[in-house]
């Protein structure tokens, strides 16, 4: 995926390793950037043999030590425990190890040492890849666009709530006249009607991001079911550096459904808001009757997060087209998205593996020039789930609980401006929510 796809180490095909082991040394080398003597990143490692131990070793204490610096950090359990992860890697990957003073390739180091030609990518410690906008664009992303948004959903029939740390926005099936005309919050209260949607939008200006879907959602589903929106301040371009915990967003989202006498509910996560749906699956699971995860970016977490990277730092200008463009400046590279991605998001409790999806029915929309979700991997995890639990069920494959719609020529959030692929989008979501009933 991305640069790293288009390198495989030259050292590993030298030795005539086998393909997976050039797969590993791909993996391994994707963490891992040449600089210059300004100490500015140029591009992907691409020879695994420019690895060497220490450099190994501020990755994992980056990732698995709480972001620590050095060894010095550490306790001497932990010094161990890291001793020992560095050996894991280096087996799993079969790494060539260079004794000091072998002259055969010179020009590389030597295994026990660092590369200081190579840094690898630290999500807690590297600096924030924020870019600068001047104030008339906040004034958009914070202030009007919210006000336009909210505008289009009251006209939806949806009116704002607050449950703890989180806003929300609800409409009640095919809404009353009285509620239609309330614009005001009415008085939370019991709603006997349908099983509820609850709709979690990805990084972007909220939930105006995404009014194109719920139009054809509310008018597709609007009338027999409930819907929920979440509204995700601290990743929607706003003055927003109060983050609240996946825990607190879990409680506070079970604390809605309650509320309006719900015990379960279809999750809907597009992008970010997978995480969401993570967090519910991973704290608050009785509340989650089904999922439906959409440019899910919670599959290969660790992938895509090195996806994101490389559109930060690594690729510029003609390298990429209008969409990666557009994703790179508008969501990746905004302060308080940033703030909350390197120093607020923790990605131990944010992945998902298909495994914790077992007994769970889940629905995964895939886009196939998706420039962050390795969604090609993540079809094919799929794949594999459904036949291991196909086998050990003795059941068909239709009949496992896992789906995945696969959309055609649309990168990431492709489909959210694409109205042709809108519309396919919702109604695979509705044949999805209406089945088992």
């Amino acid at each position: 995926a991305g640069a790293s796809s288009e390198s495989p180490s030259a050292a590993a095909r030298a030795k005539g390793a086998s393909d997976l082991e050039c797969l590993k040394h791909i993996e391994l080398c994707s963490w891992f950037s040449r600089i210059d003597s300004n100490g500015n990143k140029k591009e992907i490692c691409r020879d695994v043999r420019e690895i060497c131990l220490i450099n190994i070793q501020e990755w994992i204490l980056s990732y698995w030590f709480d972001g620590a610096d050095s060894v010095q950090a550490l306790s001497s359990d932990e010094a161990v425990e890291l001793e020992e992860l560095v050996a894991m890697v280096a087996r799993w990957a079969n790494l060539p190890q260079r004794p000091p003073g072998d002259r055969k390739d010179a020009a590389l180091p030597p295994w026990l040492g660092k590369n200081e030609k190579l840094k690898c990518f630290r999500l807690r410690n590297d600096p924030f890849p924020a870019v600068y906008r001047p104030l008339m664009s906040y004034a958009f992303t914070a202030f009007a666009a919210p006000a336009m948004g909210n505008q289009a959903l009251f006209d939806l029939g949806f009116r704002p709530y607050r449950s703890g740390s989180t806003e929300y926005w609800v409409r009640p099936a095919d809404p009353s006249d009285t509620w239609v005309r309330n614009m005001g919050a009415c008085r939370p209260h019991r709603i006997e009607s349908g099983r509820p949607l609850v709709v979690c939008h990805g990084i972007g200006v909220g939930p105006t991001m995404c009014l194109p879907f719920l139009q054809r959602l509310t008018r597709g589903l609007g009338k027999d079911y409930p819907i929920f929106l979440v509204d995700s301040a601290a990743v929607s371009m706003r003055f927003s550096d109060d983050v609240p915990g996946a825990r607190e967003v879990a409680s506070n989202v079970s604390d809605m459904l309650e509320v309006w006498g719900f015990k379960q509910a279809h999750f809907v996560g597009h992008s970010f808001g997978t995480f969401v749906l993570v967090w519910m699956l991973r704290y608050q699971r009785s509340y989650v009757e089904r999922t439906t995860f959409l440019d899910p970016v919670c599959f290969l977490l660790l992938k895509v997060l090195v996806e994101a990277h490389e559109l930060q730092q690594v690729k510029y200008g003609l390298r990429m087209d209008a969409m990666e463009m557009a994703i790179k400046y508008f969501v990746l590279t905004e302060l308080f998205v940033c703030n909350f991605m390197c120093r607020c998001f923790f990605w131990e409790e944010s992945h998902l593996d298909m495994q914790d999806l077992e007994g769970m029915q889940a629905l995964l929309v895939l886009e196939s020039e998706d420039a962050i979700v390795p969604t090609h991997s993540v079809q094919r995890l799929v794949l594999a789930e459904q036949h291991r639990r196909a086998r050990g069920k003795k059941m068909q494959l239709d009949d496992t609980g896992l789906n995945v719609f696969w959309v055609d020529g649309q990168p990431h959030a492709g489909f959210l401006m694409d109205a042709e692929a809108t519309w396919a989008v919702v109604d695979r979501l509705q044949e999805f929510h209406r089945a088992h009933l």
